[in-house]
Formats: C-alpha cells, sequence, structure tokens
C-alpha cells in the first residue's frame, strides 16, 4: 500500500524538531559537508580539517557559518546545561 504524506498526515522531520534543538541539527549538517563526525560540543569549527576537493572559500565561508551555528546550539543548549549542574550539585551521580 502507498499512501503519500499529506494522506497520512505526516510531516518532515525538520518540522518534529523542536526550536533548541533546530541550531544543534544545523550544525550536525554542516560538520556532515565537512566531513567531520563530531559534535560541536566536541570539535571546534577552526579544528576541522578542509575536504579534499573542497575550494578554500567555499570551506572558509562553511567553517564561519558553523562558528555562528555552534554559538547558538552553545547558547541553545544552557538551560540544559544548568539542569545537569544543579543536579550534579545535589549528588545525584
Amino acid at each position: 500500500m502507498f499512501a503519500c504524506r499529506l494522506c497520512l498526515r505526516l510531516n518532515y522531520e525538520s518540522q518534529q524538531a523542536n526550536k533548541r534543538d533546530r541550531a544543534a541539527d544545523h550544525s550536525w549538517k554542516l560538520r556532515s559537508a565537512l566531513g567531520c563526525p563530531e559534535g560541536f560540543l566536541t570539535v571546534p569549527a577552526e579544528y576541522i580539517p578542509k575536504p579534499k576537493g573542497m575550494h578554500w572559500r567555499t570551506f572558509e565561508q562553511k567553517v564561519e557559518q558553523l562558528k555562528r551555528v555552534d554559538a547558538a546550539a552553545w547558547a541553545d543548549a544552557g538551560p540544559m546545561r544548568e539542569s545537569i549542574e544543579r543536579w550534579l550539585e545535589h549528588g545525584h551521580w
């Protein structure tokens, strides 16, 4: 049986994400385009090597865009980080 997305009342994956996760998702997408399997918490954008075959100008533009997106993702993760820190301070580990 085949049915279209509209008939089944399905939406796109990007429409499922909440606003807090959008910057992190965008970061993953940019990092994937740059050949980096690591997230924004582990590898800073400055340390991602240029993929073979990519023009330097394109690479530099993507890295600058990634820096902005990572900053937004880090800011969006702030409340979650604070919650984890409070939880750890109370000895729940």
